[in-house]
């Protein structure tokens, strides 16, 4: 999904399930209500995709991006601690530490990097 394009079928696909877990009569006000709902989840939805979320943050779906953010921000400070214990250390003399110095190196810029694009949406969206 780009910036500007959603998914219509996705949103009234949302809209009618809305409406039919209100368990109430159908009503024209009442779907119009669901389907501003549903376009304001659409619009507020992370970009970055729910596999690569859950790779890097613990992140339900359906989670809005101001909660994305938050998790990211969590995620990013436990990274950073991890990797910070590189710093006052000397080079990894066998092959397993340095997998793993370069791993948790990697976590910290990918997960800069998907914060990074969330905060950038979520400031497009706002202006």
């Amino acid at each position: 999904m780009t910036a500007n394009k959603f998914d219509r079928k996705q949103i009234m696909r949302r809209a009618w399930s809305l409406t039919r877990q209100a368990m109430r009569p159908f009503s024209r006000a009442l779907f119009a209500g669901f389907l501003r709902r549903a376009w304001d989840e659409a619009r507020n939805a992370p970009v970055t995709p729910w596999p690569v979320l859950q790779r890097w943050a613990v992140v339900s779906i359906g989670s809005t991006r101001e909660e994305v953010i938050r998790q990211l921000q969590l995620s990013l400070a436990c990274a950073q601690g991890q990797a910070d214990k590189y710093i006052r250390c000397r080079r990894p003399v066998d092959a397993w530490a340095r997998q793993k110095r370069s791993s948790d190196m990697m976590r910290v810029a990918n997960i800069e990097a998907c914060l990074s694009r969330e905060i950038a949406a979520r400031d497009a969206h706002a202006a």
